[in-house]
């Protein structure tokens, strides 16, 4: 939700435009390395770990990111571990999601990837609705309690590498 808002936050703290397209290019390549780090991770401390670790970052950022938003180094440091944290969750839960499904997987990705969409549209009506409603500021407390309920989510799910290392022994 914060990056479809990151536009008028970095401008509401004296930021100039050009300074708005170096802070997405910033986060443009840490979404790659996200992405890259999120599958490598999940392989090897599975996929739920990962996104415990993952999850529990971005909320960190999230809550420190109205405090950084007046400096610019800070800031892109900031704006990268955070995109990196958010990217990196999409291999993990495509992961996870292929442990659960036997047989062909294709049409429980095509929902993995629809709810991600929906998901951004859902975080833009929300942010929208925080940021008339209370602060552009406030967007980012918002995504860092969004977080936590999807962090809740994450210590619920059922681990399967271990249930069938349970079922073998």
């Amino acid at each position: 939700m914060t990056f479809v808002f990151i536009n008028p936050l970095i401008l509401s703290n004296g930021h100039d435009m050009s300074f708005v397209s170096l802070a997405l290019l910033v986060n443009g390549i840490a979404g790659v390395i996200g992405t890259s780090l999120g599958g490598i991770f999940s392989d090897k401390i599975t996929s739920k770990r990962w996104l415990m670790i993952s999850v529990s970052i971005f909320i960190v950022m999230m809550l420190l990111m109205n405090l950084i938003l007046p400096g610019s180094g800070l800031l892109l440091a900031g704006l990268f571990i955070w995109n990196i944290m958010q990217w990196s969750t999409n291999p993990a839960v495509q992961s996870g999601v292929i442990q659960h499904v036997e047989g062909d997987t294709s049409q429980v990705m095509s929902w993995n990837m629809s709810s991600l969409n929906a998901g951004i549209g859902v975080g833009g009506i929300i942010g929208g609705l925080v940021m008339t409603h209370v602060s552009v500021q406030a967007i980012t407390y918002t995504s860092a309690i969004i977080g936590s309920l999807g962090l809740i989510v994450v210590f619920t799910l059922k681990n399967n590498h271990y249930a069938k290392t349970f079922k073998s022994s």
